[in-house]
């Protein structure tokens, strides 16, 4: 992968992240269409190297914002499955009582949002 291909899909996922922290109304995003997840992670891990390497030269230099893993994750996920409020995985916890309580991932519609703000399914 080129230097400027990993910048340009940390880029493309960072636009959804941004979105999602209200740091950018731009709701029309570069498509990711025809990335893999592997992609993604080997795209992540270049541009930290390019960081690296910048920090290590004299003067100005260009610092680019690296999606985290989790990050990374999300983006694909949200990019790959279709909404349908069903879990895509499920992880079981156990807390210090021994309760047990199941963390899931599922992507939903969240263009529609009822009166107190919280956002419901949308088939």
């Amino acid at each position: 992968m080129t230097p400027e291909r990993a910048i340009d899909i940390c880029r493309r996922i960072n636009a959804r992240y941004f979105l999602a922290l209200g740091l950018s109304e731009q709701p029309q995003l570069p498509s990711l269409e025809g990335v893999t997840l592997a992609e993604m992670l080997e795209a992540a891990e270049q541009v930290r190297k390019i960081n690296a390497l910048s920090a290590l030269r004299p003067g100005a230099s260009t610092v680019y914002v690296v999606p985290a893993d989790r990050v990374i994750a999300a983006v694909y996920t949200v990019a790959n499955y279709d909404p349908d409020c069903g879990p895509i995985a499920i992880e079981p916890r156990q807390d210090a009582s021994g309760h047990w309580q199941m963390n899931a991932v599922s992507v939903i519609d969240v263009t529609q949002q009822d009166e107190i703000g919280e956002t419901r399914c949308v088939a």
